[in-house]
């Protein structure tokens, strides 16, 4: 019995199509042919059976033909839009006979399954009974077409996701022809004004950006995602542990589950919170939650206006309204501007994601937010105050958000993403109090949820995370969304070992190794690339990078990139595609993790990189390979003048490639991984080589003035920038070879007169010059007054230099020779001080506190006067050391050598001295209240000047047995 609908009754596709003749068997034929072929032809050229807008012309008087033109259409125009979209994943190879007859055959499937509209299916098109009917229809022809069955039914999913917007694009562009459906129905979307249809089809494309493929995955964003935890910082208040000494953490962190923070902050608007900001790492998950949040709220609130903008197509340089209107101006789907005067609408929500991508627009990255953000702010609240309800969520890596907090009225306004995966720990008051998470969200491992999503949609069981990759030294990649995933892809090839010694190089290496692979596939997508050797695609790679680099970061003109692939000579490896040269480098860069912009560079196309690290691991590879090159090149010049490169062509060519863009830290850490790889062999030539070539810098300086570059500034940052590279590199390398190395300083305040002016000419944030300073020969160096925070200075020798007043906060002294170096007056809080020989040094009056000293050698060291509250001495020795009046309380003085050292006057309040030997120590008038004395050896100790008051000594040893 025939179902009743709002518009028709509902009968076969064939009783529909049998005035219309729509041509259904030559859809699937040519979409079957141009699979099988890998070649789509423009719109035009291949798709002469498309169906045009005068078909549903003479159907005036029936809406339920015009209606059944619609949903053909919509449906023709999805499948057009994504067959090509999965053309790699058609692995068959069927004949013209066989593609006739599979074509006639899902005629026939499709001409039986019955069709009914409902008001409700132009509301939500996606749930449209004809999918339930089609969907057999579909994965046959599919699976004949050599699609495995999991992709197609993501296919198939997002076919359904997708048909929304094709719909709502097909009744925008030919809303005449179908006014007999809009007479037919009273529903709000036929109804609608012109201008609002085109805010739907707006909100249609944006619930398509969560649908479209993740890199060569047939599912998409929305099958995988899963929603985030994040965390807004709360004062301590009162807590006397946290206000103690000035603690530089006075804050708390209250956990929240971040997709239903701020979708609360959008529904309960409050005109004294309009604007807030997400901060997190590079993926983390901040874009991804951006985009979900955003095709959520478009379903939820249709009244609230909401306006996804990538900043990386932003330009920030006007005022807010007037950048918003040229954005809207070049964006295909956005109707209007929601904030001009003409069309203002009361409740708008501006989605303005990474806040970091603003530095590509020329200006420095603190400079150009803190104007953005300023912009922002003050143009929502005046628009605000005059009744409107405008708000703005603005995403962004840490150090770009960092450099807006100041802005920001409360705490609340800047949310943390957290990792999926948070390890509680328990150790000590602070780590306790860190998070406040009363509704327990902590608990849940959200990388087994995610692990879950991934198994279903590639039709793997996957209970949780797999339990080979559940190791704690895969915790930093496996609880990042971005690297999670990455790893999933290297886990299922199986090709790299996930050990404790695992890096992100290594999967990134695996990756690109499958990507080559696919391509050499007998259906792979790109099969004009077949002769390329491995080695040439990923040098092109690189060099992409490069020119990326060289440029803002993400985004290259197709121009530039050619000049650069000129510049290094490998043009010829793209000579094998069958088109010119830049059209081989676009289709290279369509391969993998990269895409085309959707915007212009003036005239000329550019591209970008879909996730930053990606280009960031190929730029790290590119500089490597110029070390192995320089290094050979000047081995060469030694043993035959005539050839390779000598000190100052080497330098010119380093000063090429790392001078125009600093290294920052992401860089970095990929280029210290990069080099771990390496041959131990091989890596100590390169330190020698690159050791040599610094030291010939800090003599004679960078030759800069052979690039030509005109202009001193310029030459003074190439300068700079190459140099620090020259410095990352000795670091990494020594970080394998462990190798000191002496460069042979010409006086002992050359070294930190170049720190200091490169700390002077480069970002506030930049933190690479401060980490390379592990395993140089620093002894009898002047490091005075300087702010060497963070810095690294691992196995180096430092022994007799001069820290006097200087910033070593957070620093690494691990493995240092620091005898008789010179600390007094300096600020070490937090800083790791282990496994060091400190003795005889002069460290009066210095700030450790909660520094770490655990095994060092103190031995007649001097830390008179100093702030050593909460710090690790444990089995460290400090014989005959100085510590009077020094705060030692909370410190951890488990297993100390201490015989014969000096605590007069100092305080050890609640320090923890058990199994510690103070033979001999001088306690004079030492405050012991609450220390642990637990086989604590007081032997020859006189405590008759000290106040025993609430001290426990029936457990400490007072004489030795005879």
């Amino acid at each position: 019995m025939s179902k009743h609908y709002d518009l028709t009754l509902e009968q076969p596709v064939s009783v529909w199509n049998k005035e219309l003749s729509l041509p259904i068997r030559e859809l699937f034929k040519n979409l079957g042919k141009a699979a099988i072929s890998g070649v789509f032809a423009d719109s035009k050229g291949m798709y002469e059976n498309l169906v045009e807008a005068g078909s549903v012309m003479g159907f005036a008087d029936k809406p339920a033909h015009a209606a059944w033109v619609l949903v053909f259409k919509s449906l023709q125009n999805t499948l057009y839009m994504l067959v090509p979209d999965y053309q790699e994943l058609f692995a068959s190879k069927l004949k013209d006979k066989e593609l006739e007859q599979l074509s006639h055959n899902i005629e026939e499937q499709i001409s039986q399954i019955p069709l009914g509209l409902t008001v409700d299916f132009f509301t939500h098109p996606e749930r449209l009974p004809l999918f339930e009917h089609i969907k057999p229809a579909i994965l046959y022809w599919l699976e004949s077409l050599g699609m495995r069955t999991q992709d197609a039914a993501g296919f198939f999913v997002r076919l359904q996701q997708s048909f929304a917007l094709a719909l709502h694009k097909e009744w925008n562009e030919n809303r005449a022809g179908y006014l007999c459906i809009a007479q037919q129905l009273d529903n709000p979307f036929a109804q609608a004004s012109k201008i609002e249809q085109r805010w739907q089809l707006y909100n249609a494309w944006l619930q398509e950006q969560v649908n479209q493929r993740m890199f060569a995955e047939a599912f998409s964003l929305s099958q995988v995602y899963v929603k985030l935890n994040a965390f807004y910082k709360v004062n301590a208040g009162d807590d006397e542990e946290f206000a103690e000494y000035g603690r530089a953490n006075k804050y708390q962190k209250q956990v929240v589950d971040l997709h239903n923070e701020i979708q609360q902050w959008v529904i309960n608007f409050d005109k004294t919170c309009p604007v807030r900001v997400i901060s997190g790492g590079p993926g983390s998950g901040k874009s991804s939650f951006a985009k979900m949040f955003a095709a959520h709220m478009v379903k939820l609130r249709s009244d609230i206006k909401v306006v996804f903008i990538p900043l990386h197509y932003f330009d920030p340089s006007d005022d807010l309204i007037h950048s918003v209107e040229r954005y809207v101006e070049l964006d295909t789907y956005l109707p209007v501007n929601p904030l001009n005067k003409e069309y203002k609408t009361q409740r708008v929500l501006l989605i303005f994601d990474g806040l970091d991508e603003l530095a590509m627009q020329g200006k420095l990255a603190a400079e150009t937010a803190n104007h953005f953000v300023e912009e922002v702010l003050n143009k929502v609240a005046r628009f605000n105050d005059a009744g409107y309800q405008w708000q703005a969520l603005i995403t962004g890596r840490d150090m770009a958000i960092q450099s807006v907090t100041s802005k920001l009225r409360g705490l609340q306004q800047q949310l943390h993403v957290l990792p999926y995966f948070v390890e509680q720990r328990d150790e000590g008051v602070r780590d306790k109090k860190e998070y406040i998470d009363p509704n327990k969200l902590l608990e849940q491992d959200l990388r087994d949820v995610w692990w879950q999503n991934y198994g279903r949609a590639k039709g793997i069981d996957y209970q949780g995370l797999p339990e080979s990759l559940a190791i704690e030294q895969l915790q930093p990649i496996t609880q990042e969304p971005l690297l999670n995933y990455l790893v999933a892809l290297s886990f299922e090839r199986g090709e790299i070992n996930f050990n404790d010694t695992i890096t992100l190089n290594q999967i990134y290496q695996d990756l690109l190794d499958a990507v080559y692979e696919r391509q050499w596939d007998e259906h792979g997508s790109h099969k004009q690339a077949r002769d390329i050797e491995k080695r040439h695609f990923i040098r092109v790679l690189e060099e992409i990078a490069l020119a990326v680099w060289h440029g803002n970061g993400r985004v290259a003109s197709i121009a530039k990139i050619q000049q650069q692939c000129e510049a290094s000579r490998v043009t010829q490896y793209l000579d094998v595609f069958q088109e010119s040269t830049k059209s081989g480098i676009s289709r290279l860069l369509t391969a993998f993790y990269f895409r085309q912009s959707e915007q212009l560079d003036g005239q000329d196309k550019t591209f970008e990189f879909t996730h930053k690290s990606f280009g960031e691991y190929l730029i790290a590879r590119r500089i490597t390979r110029e070390v192995k090159l320089i290094t050979d090149e000047m081995k060469r010049n030694i043993e035959d003048p005539d050839t390779g490169y000598d000190q100052i062509s080497a330098l010119e060519r380093w000063a090429k490639l790392c001078g125009p863009t600093p290294l920052d830290k992401y860089v970095f850490g990929f280029l210290v991984d990069e080099i771990s790889l390496q041959d131990d062999d091989r890596v100590r030539s390169w330190q020698s080589c690159f050791a040599n070539l610094f030291s010939h810098t800090l003599r004679k300086s960078m030759p800069v003035e052979k690039l030509g570059l005109g202009k001193f500034l310029d030459m003074a940052k190439y300068a700079r920038n190459a140099e620090v590279a020259l410095l990352a590199v000795h670091h990494g390398c020594a970080l394998l070879t462990r190798v000191v190395t002496n460069f042979n300083f010409e006086d002992d305040t050359c070294f930190l007169l170049w720190f200091n002016r490169t700390i002077g000419y480069g970002d506030k944030d930049d933190i690479v010059p401060v980490q390379c300073l592990s395993y140089i020969h620093f002894s009898h160096t002047i490091l005075r007054l300087s702010d060497f925070a963070i810095g690294n200075f691992f196995g180096s020798d430092i022994s007799s230099a001069d820290f006097y007043k200087s910033e070593l906060d957070h620093a690494v002294l691990v493995n240092v020779d620091a005898s008789t170096s010179g600390f007094s007056e300096a600020s070490l809080c937090f800083a790791n001080c282990s496994h060091s020989n400190f003795q005889r040094a002069d460290l009066e009056s210095a700030n450790f506190l909660e520094s770490h000293f655990v095994s060092s050698d103190l031995s007649f060291a001097d830390l008179s006067f100093a702030l050593v509250v909460r710090s690790n001495f444990s089995n460290a020795k400090l014989v005959s050391a100085n510590f009077l009046e020094a705060s030692l309380k909370d410190a951890k003085l488990i297993n100390v050598d201490a015989k014969h050292a000096s605590f007069n006057q100092a305080d050890l309040g609640q320090a923890d001295l058990t199994n510690a030997n103070l033979t001999g120590a001088d306690l004079t008038g030492a405050n012991l209240k609450g220390a642990i004395l637990k086989n604590t050896i007081l032997v020859d100790v006189d405590l008759s000047e000290v106040d025993l008051e609430g001290v426990d000594l029936s457990e400490a040893i007072l004489e030795l047995p005879e």
